[in-house]
């Protein structure tokens, strides 16, 4: 029986350790995007006092409606250079994030089938069934899991490539200044 216990001790280690760096990894990103709103909100401002003296010295309404449309097309660009940035941030931290998980869980598996093993052996007789039990809805939850992240990463793949179409098509579509 102290095998048992041993197992499950091990099991909630896992668990805390994979906690703990879920938690890091969550930290970090959440630097990542800091930094990332610095220093975009630093850029916005140091544009904007910029294009706001040039539009403050323009001389005629011409050069104002030229300086404003010149200001369009790079403040979309740099608005989906901002976004991608972010994407990326949050999509490599889902991904750190999910092969933690991953990890853990076929180290959990391992481990519950080892317990599972030395319960029925320990087990009194007639209670296979239980075991059998047991061992089926492990299977279950691993295989919705799976499923669950297959889709997942999908999911992600549809959204790269629904940014990547976005990141090339808006340019294209900004007005020009006459």
């Amino acid at each position: 029986m102290s095998a048992i216990i041993q197992n499950i001790s091990a099991g909630q280690k896992a668990s805390f350790e994979t906690a703990l760096t879920l938690s890091r990894l969550g930290s970090e990103s959440l630097e990542r995007l800091s930094r990332l709103n610095i220093e975009t909100g630093r850029k916005a401002i140091e544009e904007s006092v910029s294009g706001g003296k040039a539009i403050l010295t323009s001389k005629d309404p011409k050069e104002l409606v030229m300086l404003q449309s010149s200001m369009f097309e790079p403040a979309i660009a740099k608005s989906l250079a901002y976004l991608r940035s972010v994407y990326e941030i949050v999509i490599q931290s889902a991904e750190q994030a999910s092969s933690v998980v991953e990890q853990n869980a076929g180290e959990m598996n391992k481990l519950v089938a080892t317990t599972l093993e030395q319960a029925a052996k320990a087990a009194p007789a007639g209670s296979e069934f239980a075991v059998a039990a047991v061992k089926s809805a492990i299977d279950a939850a691993n295989s919705a899991y799976d499923t669950f992240s297959k889709t997942t990463r999908k999911a992600v793949e549809l959204a790269e490539a629904n940014i990547s179409a976005a990141t090339r098509i808006v340019p294209q579509r900004t007005p020009k200044a006459a």
